[in-house]
């Protein structure tokens, strides 16, 4: 036979297919979430079109510095060093990082 597979018997096989897709989620963008005063001194204040789930902070390297469930509308960076830090927020299911500086 020139087919490899020819003597398979696929009539007995069932096939599954399965694609990811959002129906009716907006994605989070910029716009969706403001963070400010950017730089920072001590307290980063936030706006946010959806409810915030959890906010984290990282270090340029990727390491999580804090965590913070369902946050109001600021978060105290007085306990972190001046640099360069990523603030990611989680919210219905999608998510978003924004770099802020701290002076």
């Amino acid at each position: 036979n020139a087919f490899p597979y020819s003597e398979w018997d696929l009539s007995q096989t069932q096939f599954a297919t399965e694609e990811e897709c959002a129906l009716g989620t907006k994605k989070l963008s910029t716009k969706d979430f403001v963070i400010y005063p950017n730089p920072v001194q001590d307290k980063l204040n936030f706006k946010s079109v959806f409810p915030i789930e959890k906010l984290e902070i990282y270090t340029l390297q990727g390491k999580r510095l804090m965590q913070q469930n369902h946050p109001q509308n600021n978060v105290s960076l007085a306990k972190l060093s001046a640099g360069i830090y990523f603030v990611k927020v989680y919210t219905q299911g999608n998510s978003l990082t924004q770099k802020v500086i701290k002076n």
